[in-house]
């Protein structure tokens, strides 16, 4: 349609607002979010903040220099969207069910709950 490809992305408004994307140099598209932008870290959690294992339902969190710091006088906010070692969470979103977890990671901004797998 657009005779080039679109690169997708993954963010928040609190991280500025893009912190995954597919690479520009996509050739077609693939339903996946991409790779974390350089200086990003991204991960699939527990509710306790610890990667889950291939295969399970966890929530992608982020850190990086994109991301903000806090809320504005709203400490209790903060504390509710920040793990101990600086993950940003994205709480307010209801998990699905583990047989609802899709094969790859979710391709809409919509969606914060996924499957931790390999990349092919």
């Amino acid at each position: 349609m657009t005779g080039v490809p679109l690169v997708e992305g993954y963010g928040l408004t609190e991280t500025a607002p893009v912190a995954i994307a597919n690479p520009v140099t996509i050739e077609e598209w693939s339903g996946e979010i991409g790779v974390p932008l350089p200086s990003t870290d991204a991960a699939i959690l527990d509710d306790d903040g610890r990667p889950v294992a291939l295969g399970e339902v966890g929530e992608i969190c982020l850190r990086g220099p994109q991301v903000m710091k806090g809320y504005w006088n709203r400490p209790e906010e903060t504390a509710r969207v920040f793990t101990d070692d600086g993950w940003r969470r994205n709480p307010a979103w209801p998990r699905p069910r583990p047989s609802a977890c899709p094969t790859r990671a979710p391709a809409k901004r919509s969606r914060r709950w996924c499957c931790a797998r390999t990349r092919p």
